[in-house]
């Protein structure tokens, strides 16, 4: 997230919304070594609260990539809160856990997924 002066339309300040290495796409030429890789972030509609302070959340997939055990995948949701001056805080609101194999071998975001209105995670309609 950026902030403008409206003033002189110069930048205001910079916030990164994660700063985990991204691995794109997150399941490509992984190996048992590979460890946790993270995939891009899904990011919701920002608003402006009453409080003054804009609130975007976000969401970014982890991959933990186990040869022995399996793999595994979390969603990682998060609230950014920002006030005017760019101080900030991001506040965890749920890691999402979810065995691969329930969604068909590839891990789906909890916000902005591909998923089309009337179909389940497996991709059936409903």
């Amino acid at each position: 997230m950026i902030g403008i002066d409206p003033t002189s339309g110069t930048l205001k300040f910079s916030i990164p919304l994660n700063v985990q290495p991204v691995h794109n796409p997150i399941d490509s030429h992984l190996s048992c070594s590979s460890g946790p890789v993270f995939g891009n972030a899904n990011v919701s509609s920002m608003i402006v609260a009453g409080d003054g302070n804009a609130y975007v959340g976000y969401s970014y997939p982890e991959l933990g990539v186990d040869c022995t055990n399996g793999n595994s995948f979390i969603s990682h949701l998060n609230l950014l809160q920002v006030s005017s001056s760019g101080t900030y805080s991001n506040i965890a609101i749920a890691n999402l856990p979810a065995p691969l194999t329930a969604l068909g071998g590839h891990p789906k975001p909890a916000i902005g997924g591909h998923l089309k209105t009337g179909q389940r995670n497996n991709g059936t309609r409903h």
